[in-house]
């Protein structure tokens, strides 16, 4: 059954691609797909493990593992598997998609698992299967047989009256010691066959074959550390750095050994503190090590060097949740951690950190390397581009570059944005600041009836055409753009009409707030309290957007509008659930435009482009009223650098809408409202 997929069976002499549904290791009700894939190399049996997006049920985690496992059988390569799954990030399956049998619970776990039993139960099973002496004596003089040895260190041979899988064979057992003291067996091998077993996951009972466990090496590296973290104004440590150099005998202490990695092995983590405080740094300077030990301790296979970059990627990603769980969530900071294995130096940033390679040439100078330049730095973000701008398809996901007529917004323009063009361009710069197929068409949500959309549409053509010579290019990405939105919108209104009013009330609602809902806002939609809880806040999303979830699912189309509003509905309750705290303010006084500046962290992304505040003049802060559009629009931007995931101010500048100049006006005036505020409301 394992050997066979449909049509395609599989010839190889190694198990066939396999895969199950896992718990998502941040904490989170999410699941996804482990797909595991095997292959020999020097005689041996190796396991590869790849995974696939988090998904909130298990029916598409299920569907993503059945599509890489297709892929395997067709014989893609390790490259083009990691590619599928990149693609299935960004796919939304539908209700119509998730029937069949790749979603059938027979569709995981189609390699042959075993119980265990002790040698007693196992002696009972033998005299009941065997029909004379002879047979049971010969069969018994077979099973003692040990014709291969474990790979790896620490294994003990099994006793008596240990539980082992249900096949013949000399057992061997690898133990991991647990939390409360007793040890637990999580590898078994068997002596007389060669074959090695690992635990299912999410199982107490049940083995299935896992590939041959490394033999670690130990390389002759010398290797030698210092630390040095300047203190920030009056003393406060913002930076701080954690060296583990011998990580084996850290894991071993905390009880996550790693005995199946090479040596040397060390951990280094440098995290920068963001907006003039150490709460966040040390949040996750003290934990970090928490997140990647056990991810480590778990595997004993040898790691490709893919799977070092998801082990590393994943523990960020659960530190960052964690981070956003705490109370410090407000500060923020940026990371780089290097994990050195042997002679393998596997090494991640996040936000203003960098790390430099320092090599010595033959000539004896020293020469340095940035390992994350700013190329770099700037592909990893056209993800989170492509997630936040997809809907208007204003990033080009090859160059990184907007496309003619686009511009980042996170929230369309408002009506005293738009006031501030001339009126002959007011249109055109609707369309191009549209976050949504309905403020692209200028329709409200009590406009949205049968054939609206195609009457809004005729309109905007015949009044961009008046346009065209004097701004080709950007008229005619209007007008694709107005084909398009005029498109979707009749779509879902043949679906369902109520349906559409309800996802236009929640794209206005992330307009209204430009860009992030209040969590007062966000509550009030889903009719809860702010703080309320995960509980509270999906059972507000059930009882108010059932049906347009539902309606959503059912649609083959237009998958990015659905993406999109389960995305809104997303963040609606991840705003309304945390615990409610004071948002940081910075202080004022003397330096304060610069303090201002670090503390949206602007300070490691200055460029020719960026926000420029040092020309501030304290003195000037008496005389600023707020009020203004530029003053809202720099508040969101403010509240985008306080709680937003996204690291990038050149994002978030670019977010709000503001030219340098107006960056510049707008920072006096919310500087000046800050200084002229109560305590309370600050």
């Amino acid at each position: 059954m394992a050997r066979q997929l449909g049509e395609l069976v599989w010839q190889h002499d190694v198990p066939p691609p396999d895969f199950s549904v896992i718990n998502d290791e941040m904490g989170t009700p999410l699941v996804r797909a482990e797909l595991s894939l095997f292959r020999r190399e020097d005689g041996t049996l190796r396991e590869l493990r790849l995974r696939g997006p988090r998904r909130p049920t298990v029916p598409e985690a299920r569907k993503d593992g059945s599509e890489l496992r297709r892929s395997a059988f067709h014989g893609a390569t390790v490259e083009a598997l990691k590619a599928r799954a990149f693609e299935l990030e960004d796919l939304q399956w539908s209700a119509v998609e998730l029937v069949g049998e790749d979603v059938a619970e027979s569709a995981e776990r189609r390699l042959p698992e075993f119980t265990t039993a002790t040698q007693a139960e196992k002696f009972k099973e033998q005299e009941k299967s065997v029909s004379s002496l002879r047979e049971w004596i010969y069969a018994k003089t077979e099973e003692q047989r040990e014709n291969f040895q474990p790979s790896g260190p620490n294994w003990s041979l099994a006793g008596q009256a240990m539980a082992v899988p249900r096949l013949p064979g000399v057992w061997y057992v690898h133990e991991r010691q647990q939390e409360g003291g007793r040890p637990l067996p999580w590898l078994f091998f068997n002596a007389s066959t060669g074959k090695y077993y690992r635990r299912v996951h999410g199982t107490t009972g049940s083995w299935v074959q896992a590939g041959t466990p490394h033999q670690p090496v130990t390389h002759p590296i010398t290797m030698q550390s210092s630390v040095l973290c300047n203190p920030a104004e009056g003393g406060r440590k913002d930076d701080l750095a954690v060296a583990l150099l011998d990580l084996q005998r850290t894991a071993s202490t905390l009880k996550q050994p790693v005995p199946f990695i090479d040596k040397p092995a060390s951990l280094f983590v440098l995290v920068d503190g963001l907006r003039n405080t150490a709460a966040a740094s040390e949040f996750c300077a003290k934990r970090f090590h928490s997140q990647i030990l056990p991810r480590l301790s778990c595997r004993s296979d040898p790691l490709e060097d893919h799977e070092l970059v998801a082990i590393m990627r994943d523990s960020i990603e659960s530190l960052d949740h964690a981070l956003l769980d705490s109370a410090a969530r407000f500060s923020g900071c940026g990371i780089c951690v290097a994990l050195l294995m042997g002679r393998r130096l596997v090494v991640g940033t996040l936000g203003a950190c960098r790390a430099v390679l320092s090599q010595k040439s033959r000539s004896g100078t020293w020469t340095g390397r940035p390992l994350a330049p700013e190329q770099v730095a700037h592909q990893s973000s056209l993800r989170r581009w492509h997630h936040a701008y997809a809907p208007l398809n204003a990033v080009d996901l090859q160059s990184g570059a907007l496309r003619p007529g686009c511009s980042l917004h996170a929230a369309s323009a408002t009506a005293e944005q738009l006031a501030q063009f001339p009126e002959e361009e007011r249109l055109l710069q609707r369309v191009e600041r549209a976050a949504h197929p309905f403020a692209a068409l200028g329709l409200t949500v009590q406009q949205l009836q049968g054939g609206v959309a195609q009457r809004a549409r005729a309109e905007c053509e015949e009044q961009l055409q008046v346009l065209k010579e004097r701004f080709p290019e950007r008229v005619t990405a209007a007008l694709a753009r107005v084909q398009e939105a005029s498109e979707e919108i009749e779509s879902f209104l043949r679906m369902d009409t109520y349906v559409t009013q309800i996802l236009a009330e929640l794209y206005y609602l992330v307009d209204e707030e430009g860009g992030i809902p209040a969590p007062k806002r966000a509550a009030a939609h889903l009719g809860v309290e702010p703080g309320c809880g995960e509980a509270a806040a999906q059972a507000g999303i059930d009882r108010r957007f059932r049906a347009l979830m539902t309606q959503l699912a059912q649609v083959s189309g237009w998958v990015v509008q659905k993406e999109r509003g389960f995305r809104i509905l997303a963040e609606l309750a991840d705003t309304v659930q945390r615990p409610q705290a004071a948002v940081w303010v910075p202080l004022l006084g003397q330096n304060s435009a610069r303090r201002l500046q670090e503390g949206l962290g602007s300070y490691s992304y200055l460029g020719e482009e960026d926000l420029e505040l040092q020309d501030l003049d304290p003195e000037d802060l008496g005389a600023m009223q707020p009020g203004t559009q530029d003053y809202e629009d720099f508040m969101r931007l403010s509240i985008k650098a306080f709680g937003d995931r996204r690291r990038t101010l050149r994002g978030r500048r670019k977010g709000a809408g503001l030219s340098r100049p107006q960056a510049t006006e707008a920072t006096r005036e919310i500087m000046g409202g800050i200084q002229r505020g109560s305590k309370e409301e600050q």
